[in-house]
């Protein structure tokens, strides 16, 4: 059902957005951060032809590391290092 993904993509976006600004204390939007869906769904999956399973993996492994940057505060220092 379209409308109950769009309701779900709105959700997901609120809350992270509520998470970054009221816990961490960095007022800043993660919406845009949704267009990753739509690259996976419309390039990965229907254009590459590489199975929807396969493209969330990818999207695992990414957060994963994304987690590592964030815990060893690489990622602060990437984010400082660009002007």
């Amino acid at each position: 059902d379209k409308g109950a993904v769009f309701v779900a993509t709105a959700l997901a976006a609120a809350v992270g957005s509520l998470f970054m600004g009221l816990i961490a204390k960095y007022p800043i939007g993660l919406a845009p951060g949704m267009g990753l869906n739509a690259f996976f769904a419309f390039t990965v999956v229907l254009t590459y032809g590489i199975p929807w399973q396969t493209a969330l993996t990818g999207v695992l492994f990414s957060g994963l590391i994304f987690i590592i940057l964030s815990l060893s505060g690489l990622r602060e220092l990437i984010i400082n290092a660009i002007p």
